[in-house]
């Protein structure tokens, strides 16, 4: 929902989901969810060249919005291809999330959720333009801020040295493993390579259901060490960490939403 991330997620994830699409004629049906905090105008205008320059800088998808009517009861983002995505407003989006065969999502605190649910998912980070990111504190974040080219490479060696020093995996599913359940791709990404590893994991029934019991595993096992972590006798020695903590704050929202 942030707008640096909608202003590169937004047609990279539209071209992505064209692509799948494309490859799978009949057989996909796409759906994106809409924070609450992001209009359907202020949406289209991240999938409209005229107004996102990334998407002619990248060559990335651009859609027109087509309003909900009686045969359409849902908005939609309606690509040159005639690639249609449907925009989910509920929200949270658990509901949605139970129905899909796979996510195509980015880095955050959705991955989490996603993991929670069992949902199979592929994280992308494309840091094809690593200077949009310039929400660093203090002096550093001033400096991103410099106008023009100068904060720009500033912006970008900043955000290069955040993502190398953040370990093997950033995903959530992954980090409480601490091994891949999900497929991470990061760095300047082609939309064909997400494409292919999303398609690849469609057409694989079992590598499907494998992800599934895998991130249901993980997600029980992080909410069980969490839960122990904060027993009485324990909290001197094993406090909990932050993805134990984020677990459980994510299983208590499911839990309240009557989803798990």
């Amino acid at each position: 929902s942030k707008p640096a991330k909608l202003s590169l997620g937004v047609p990279f994830f539209l071209a992505v989901g064209e692509a799948v699409a494309q490859r799978l004629p009949g057989d996909i049906e796409l759906v994106v969810p809409l924070a609450p905090t992001v209009t359907l105008e202020q949406l289209a205008a991240y999938a409209d060249p005229n107004t996102n320059p990334y998407i002619t800088k990248f060559g990335w998808g651009k859609a027109e919005l087509i309003p909900p009517c009686s045969a359409q009861p849902f908005p939609i983002l309606r690509m040159p291809s005639g690639v249609n995505v449907h925009i989910w407003q509920e929200s949270p989006a658990y509901t949605l999330y139970e129905l899909c065969d796979i996510c195509i999502t980015t880095v955050g605190t959705n991955t989490a959720e996603l993991g929670a649910l069992g949902v199979p998912m592929v994280v992308a980070l494309p840091t094809n333009a690593l200077e949009v990111f310039k929400g660093a504190g203090g002096l550093v974040g001033l400096l991103t801020r410099i106008p023009g080219p100068v904060g720009d490479v500033i912006a970008r060696a900043v955000n290069n040295g955040i993502l190398n020093s953040s370990g093997p995996y950033l995903s959530w599913p992954n980090m409480w493993a601490e091994a891949e359940v999900v497929p991470e791709l990061i760095g300047n990404l082609e939309v064909n390579d997400v494409a292919s590893v999303t398609v690849e994991i469609l057409n694989d029934p079992t590598r499907l259901a494998s992800i599934r019991a895998q991130l249901r595993n993980v997600g029980n096992t992080s909410q069980t060490r969490s839960s122990s972590s904060m027993q009485p006798d324990n909290l001197r020695h094993v406090p909990a960490t932050a993805s134990d903590v984020l677990a459980n704050e994510v299983h208590a929202l499911l839990v309240d939403a009557g989803k798990i």
